[in-house]
Order: structure tokens, then sequence, then C-alpha cells
């Protein structure tokens, strides 16, 4: 079984993460890593919906958070394969060089 970690900025209540947690993909398993969003609302919510996934109330545009959730990522680095997000912002890039990983897009 491959696990595909996610990492789910402007995370909300978790709607996103809810659909790859629920996903039914033969031999891969999805696993939420991180939330991410500015607002402690959408952060309180998410951590009540996936209470296993780690939780930064912060600025994705903010390089600090970059590296927090950079180096949560590096223990579990084998894993991880691509970073899950609803929107794409120019921001991505950055996000995509501090974990070294292809970015996978998603559209809604």
């Amino acid at each position: 079984m491959t696990t595909i970690l996610i990492i789910d900025l402007f995370c909300g209540a978790g709607g996103v993460s809810e659909g790859f947690e629920q996903a039914s993909v033969p031999g891969v398993e999805f696993r939420v890593l991180a939330g991410v969003n500015h607002d402690a609302k959408a952060i309180e919510s998410h951590a009540a919906n996936h209470p296993d996934t780690h939780h930064f109330t912060e600025d994705i545009r903010d390089m600090a958070v970059v590296k927090k959730v950079a180096e949560l990522a590096k223990v579990e680095r084998e894993k991880l394969q691509r970073i899950g997000n609803s929107v794409v912002p120019q921001q991505m890039k950055v996000w995509a060089e501090a974990l070294g990983k292809e970015i996978l897009k998603f559209n809604f």
C-alpha cells in the first residue's frame, strides 16, 4: 500500500481533506499531514473534523509556516509524494521547493 500525505492549504473546515481521506484508490491511502489556514475558526473546524492532522493558523505566504511544515514533512519524507491544494496560489512554488516534491493541482 502506498501512502500519499496531503498538505491542505486554505484548509477551511476540511472538505478537501475529507475527500482525500474518503477516496478509494486501490493500493493507495491518502493521509492529511497538515492543514494551514489564516483563520482561527477554520482551523478550529478542521481540527474537529481531522483531529490527527497537524494544524497551523498562519498565512501560507509566511515563510515561517513553510519551514514548519517542511520540517514536519521531513520526518515522513519517504511517504510524501504530492502536495494537495484546492487553490493554487503564487506561493505554491515556494512550498514545492521547500518540500522538494511535485505539486498536484486540484481545481474545484
